[in-house]
């Protein structure tokens, strides 16, 4: 996109999850108004997670108490990423 709000990224799941081996494309939506609010994050490739809607959306609400105008993209993959890896541990 040529808009600079809307970053489109791949994902590689984390070892010792249990989307390891998957590729996820996901589209980061930043609010230009607001941008001390945590980024949209929305998942195009189909996954099964209790943190995403049925259109994609994942719920960032855990990360919003984190989220500053300081903070970087590595600190909303290291929550993705954190969060694939914990499920596993949750679901068993």
């Amino acid at each position: 996109s040529s808009d600079p709000t809307i970053w489109d990224v791949v994902i590689e799941a984390p070892a010792g999850s249990i989307y390891e081996g998957s590729t996820f494309f996901v589209e980061i939506l930043f609010n230009k108004a607001k941008p001390h609010f945590v980024p949209a994050v929305k998942f195009k490739t189909l996954m099964f997670h209790p943190s995403l809607g049925k259109n994609g959306d994942y719920d960032m609400r855990g990360l919003a108490p984190y989220w500053n105008i300081k903070s970087s993209m590595e600190l909303l993959y290291r929550y993705l990423i954190t969060d694939m890896r914990d499920l596993k541990e949750k679901m068993c």
